[in-house]
């Protein structure tokens, strides 16, 4: 694995998460055969992104034109090799690839209802980016994003939750494809965050990143998700890697989701802490349709606890209406805290007994729409 490649998979890994993250990609479709997928792919749910990576090695940086090294790698070779490993989709029954935590999956056998085609490249030092197109258009494999590889780790640095960038490269590929005078990167990405997509691109857009909040630290929760399995205690559920269904919900929120998320982890503990009864804490996703439901622990409730995870998640998926909804129960251990977790997914249906145990013993705090911008802006423009 070269520089490149090694830098790619640590940042998608990071930030799509080790589950969904595979950087070792070749397979054998028969056993005297060996053949390589993309360099790298992640499959979130129904998303897939295909990365191909090209980097300008020490003895082509000497060529003249870094254009013609551009044009044979990236254009001719990298698209060549995403319409192959679209040709695998879809002409091969079974891909089994591991993905970045160690398990083991048959790829083909998963649904796909997006699929992003991704270059990344690296023309090597003392080339000007805006001398490189930012997109290939293939008869067979559609839209190709051509990124740098500079500019690739600045989007994962700014939008740093999974379904940002796949609303990112949804609106980069609607503004390259309006065939409007081009703008840089910068100016791209900052065009995405002022959700101004169906406006005409103007490199005055790139001010916008300047003026972005960087309030990570409310919504980051790869403290938690990088570490999934480590700090889970236990998913109820008959299968080891249930947890997965529980981490794709939890990827496929937004900063203003996952502030929320954060916030009412933050207070479970807190309340833990300090070994006092409250409530539990609940938000739906308006984006994802899915409730969460957050229940803090006393120690004499310990060994009630998973009963209780249970009833109050099922409890709370009824009462917000949802077909899906995720439950975690915070306890203390010691000095560190555990975190079971329960996934209740079925169709909402009425149910006159849960609606007169509900009546009768409402276990919930009240729950209010509230509307947050999801990036947050400073500056004379801003708030």
């Amino acid at each position: 694995m070269d520089s490149l490649e090694l830098a790619i998979s640590r940042t998608n890994a990071n930030i799509f998460l080790r589950e969904f993250s595979f950087s070792r990609t070749k397979f054998s479709p028969t056993p005297r055969t060996e053949l390589e997928f993309a360099d790298h792919v992640v499959i979130l749910d129904g998303t897939w992104a295909l990365f191909q990576l090209k980097r300008r090695q020490t003895e082509e940086s000497t060529e003249a034109d870094p254009a013609r090294w551009f044009h044979r790698k990236v254009i001719t070779a990298a698209t060549r090799q995403i319409r192959d490993t679209l040709g695998f989709l879809e002409g091969l029954p079974q891909i089994v690839v591991t993905n970045d935590r160690g398990h083991s999956f048959n790829i083909a056998a998963n649904k796909r209802e997006r699929v992003f085609k991704v270059v990344v490249f690296d023309p090597g030092a003392g080339t000007v980016p805006l001398q490189f197109p930012q997109f290939h258009r293939s008869h067979t494999a559609g839209f190709i994003h051509l990124i740098d590889a500079r500019h690739y780790v600045d989007i994962c640095d700014v939008l740093v939750t999974p379904s940002e960038i796949w609303e990112y490269l949804e609106a980069r590929e609607a503004i390259l494809e309006r065939g409007e005078p081009r703008v840089s990167e910068a100016a791209l990405l900052g065009q995405f965050v002022d959700q101004a997509v169906s406006q005409p691109s103007d490199a005055s857009f790139a001010g916008v990143l300047v003026r972005l909040l960087r309030d990570d630290r409310q919504f980051d929760m790869r403290f938690l998700t990088a570490k999934f399995p480590e700090r889970t205690y236990r998913t109820i559920g008959d299968n080891p890697l249930d947890y997965y269904r529980i981490l794709s919900e939890v990827a496929r929120l937004n900063r203003a989701d996952l502030r929320a998320f954060k916030e009412r982890i933050s207070l479970c503990i807190e309340v833990v802490r300090r070994d006092e009864f409250a409530m539990p804490y609940r938000f739906v996703s308006l984006r994802t349709g899915c409730a969460f439901v957050f229940v803090p622990c006393t120690l004499d409730q310990m060994l009630r606890r998973l009963n209780a995870l249970q009833n109050l998640t099922t409890a709370a998926k009824y009462d917000l209406k949802c077909d899906r909804a995720i439950g975690v129960v915070v306890a203390r251990d010691g000095s560190d805290f555990l975190m079971d977790w329960a996934l209740v997914e079925h169709p909402w249906v009425k149910d006159d007994e849960l609606d007169e145990l509900l009546r009768a013993n409402y276990p919930f705090r009240p729950v209010r729409e509230v509307v947050e911008p999801r990036y947050k802006l400073i500056g004379p423009e801003g708030t």
